[in-house]
């Protein structure tokens, strides 16, 4: 979401650079890429629009400036993909399920959280990586404020239409119609066995190219997960028995899935009775 740059001009911003002329000075860059980093910032709603340059009144951005401050390096543990890792592990978990939720290669995730255990921010127990509240409070604090700001707003949301997740760069929402963007998650599956269900909602990304039925599952899974709604998980289960040999979902999902099967009820998931009941709505 923030470029390494992006977030260092914030630090000289700090030290009293509210201008793009002592900006670019204090950064050792060009007039024309200082004003392309100080318009990024304002479209990110960091920046205020007006003159001079000044921190949004965004929570999110309040905190990020804070924790900018202490430094221009710091920017190394927030740019890119590196921001998606540090919101992903705000519960601890493992290098697999990690990659899983956010996209990235596992062999990419463990470089990040290189830097961010030998940085203090995260920590690694038994495998599993979270964020070290104990030494830095603050991160999760901007972490929850960037998450709440980010729900309600961006610009690739269609009007009439509700964000649900991000992935990457990625926004997956939920609208009445559909658009131009592609459709992922239930609404993707009826092309693939999913055809005894109607859904309210059409599911949709702003990803671009054809995706996988890995990672339109996946999608699926989330969607659940951010609903909240015991029949999507149950259209997702059936789905997956019906297709487990195609698909390699999170562990939790098949932990989940698993305990079902040895006949446990689960809050919120259907039981094995009510899969059993409602196999012939999945084909395949």
């Amino acid at each position: 979401m923030f470029s390494q740059r992006e977030l260092e001009s914030l630090y000289y911003l700090s030290r009293g650079c509210t201008d793009v002329g002592s900006l670019a000075e204090a950064m050792n860059i060009s007039n024309p890429e200082t004003y392309r980093i100080v318009r990024n910032l304002k479209s990110k709603d960091v920046l205020k629009k007006e003159k001079p340059l000044a921190i949004s009144n965004c929570a999110f951005a309040k905190r990020l400036f804070y924790i900018m401050s202490n430094g221009p390096e710091v920017s190394r543990f927030f740019s890119d993909s590196r921001l998606d890792v540090l919101k992903c592990i705000m519960t601890a978990k493992d290098l697999s399920t990690i990659s899983k939720e956010t996209g990235i290669s596992e062999s990419h995730i463990h470089k990040i959280l290189n830097i961010h255990t030998n940085g203090g921010i995260v920590r690694n127990i038994n495998g599993y990586y979270s964020l070290n509240d104990n030494r830095y409070p603050q991160i999760r604090k901007f972490l929850e404020s960037l998450i709440d700001h980010l729900e309600v707003n961006d610009a690739k949301l269609p009007d009439n239409s509700l964000l649900l997740f991000r992935k990457n760069d990625a926004i997956i929402y939920s609208t009445k119609e559909k658009t131009t963007d592609n459709v992922t998650g239930f609404t993707a599956l009826e092309k693939y066995g999913l055809t005894g269900w109607v859904f309210d909602d059409v599911y949709c990304t702003t990803e671009y190219g054809e995706l996988s039925l890995e990672e339109i599952f996946n999608d699926a899974l989330k969607i659940a997960e951010h609903e909240d709604s015991t029949r999507l998980r149950m259209a997702a289960e059936l789905f997956y028995m019906k297709n487990e040999d195609k698909l390699n979902p999170p562990k939790e999902f098949v932990d989940i899935h698993n305990r079902i099967l040895s006949g446990e009820r689960i809050e919120r998931w259907p039981s094995l009775q009510d899969l059993n009941d409602r196999l012939w709505t999945v084909e395949g």
